[in-house]
This record gives C-alpha cells, structure tokens and sequence, in this order.
C-alpha cells in the first residue's frame, strides 16, 4: 500500500513531517528499459516515427544569471488540484479522512507559480521524459490531458514547478492513469507553445504518440 508523501508539501513550507514510501523527484532519471506499452501507440497504416531522443529535465531549464528573478505569478486557486489528489488517494486508500482536511489548509498556503524562460533546442524534436502524471480530464479511468512533472503532486498538494519544469501533454489514444505516484516514460513531438491549465501554466508540449511506466 503506497503512503502519502506530506513531507512534500510541508518541506515546502519548511516544516518538516513524516511519510515513507513515495520517491519525491524525478530530476537526473536516466533512460531505462520500460515495460510494454500502456498507452498510445501508432496506429495502422501511420508513418514510421523517428527516433525519440532521452531527456532530461534539467535539459529545459535555460542557464540564468545569478541575479535573476523570475516573473511573478498570480496566486493558484489549489482547491480543484487538491479535490483531485484526495479523490485519488481515497481510489487507492492512500490516507485517512482525518487527514484531509490539513491537507486542504496547506495546500492553501502554497506559494505561486514562478514563470522561467524555456530553451528551443527540443522545439519540433521527437524525444522522451519522464515525469509524473496530473490528470487534467478523465474518461473512465484514462487520460487524454495531462500535466507532465518532475516529482509527485506538483500543481496540487505540493508547489507548482515554474513553468519550464512543466509539460502539457495530449494524446488521441487516451491513457490508463494507475494513480499520481505511478511515474511514466512520454515519448512524442514537443514544442514550446505554453498552455494554461486551470492547476498551473506548462511551458511546453508534447503530442505523445508513446506513454509507458517508468521503470
């Protein structure tokens, strides 16, 4: 049984508080063999797609001066993000009711989106990152919109990214969401079109033609 990570969003705050269980960052993953595919794959009769180049996300942050200040962002509303999460962790019995109503006062207090430049060297590319799932639409139990980020609960119970550390995805063939702690490979085109979401603004995307577990 997976355990909530509420170590996240309060060392975000700097209070520190227990959990195990939940790995918290994604940053310096490298390529690894995956399982089959749970998702989108080409369809018949498609063009032969190029060969997806590794990245990580590290590679989208641009290099900044040392007195750089991000852009400021308006607060986030977290109250939709937050239902999401909890709606979630009771699916799979991650925490208990009376936890939730702490995690709704905390998430409150979450600071706003920092917005950062994005680099263009991927703009049009073919490549694969790996991230963490935040569903942004739901068919059943998949997926055809969703936010790609760096560690778990980013833009709902923990601090949003700034904006060059997510990744708006969209893909015809929706795919199977196994929870928020599930990491996942994304292969696709990206570009850096930004898209405002009503959890946090991306400032990429990709048009996934390949979604898989990270392992």
């Amino acid at each position: 049984m997976r355990t909530l990570a509420l170590f996240s969003l309060l060392g975000a705050l700097g209070v520190v508080v227990g959990a195990v269980g939940v790995t918290s960052g994604l940053i310096g993953f490298g390529a690894s063999q995956a399982t089959p595919v749970i998702a989108a794959a080409p369809t018949p009769g498609s063009r032969r797609l190029m060969p997806a180049q590794d990245i990580e996300w590290e590679n989208l942050q641009p290099e900044l001066p040392e007195d750089y200040e991000p852009e400021p962002q308006a607060p986030i509303d977290h109250s939709i993000g937050t239902e999401m999460f909890l709606s979630d962790a009771q699916l799979f019995n991650d925490i208990p009711e009376s936890e939730e109503d702490a995690i709704r006062e905390l998430a409150a207090m979450l600071p706003p989106q920092p917005i950062e430049p994005t680099v263009d060297t991927y703009n049009g590319k073919r490549i694969r990152l790996a991230g963490y799932m935040v569903p942004l639409d739901f068919q059943a139990t998949k997926v055809s919109e969703f936010l790609l980020v760096p560690y778990v609960g980013a833009c709902i119970h923990v601090p949003a990214p700034a904006t060059n550390q997510v990744v708006y995805i969209q893909t015809d063939n929706p795919v199977e969401f196994t929870g928020l702690y599930d990491p996942v490979y994304v292969t696709g085109t990206m570009s850096t079109e930004s898209e405002k979401t009503e959890l946090a603004e991306a400032g990429y995307r990709i048009r996934a033609d390949d979604v898989r577990p990270y392992e």
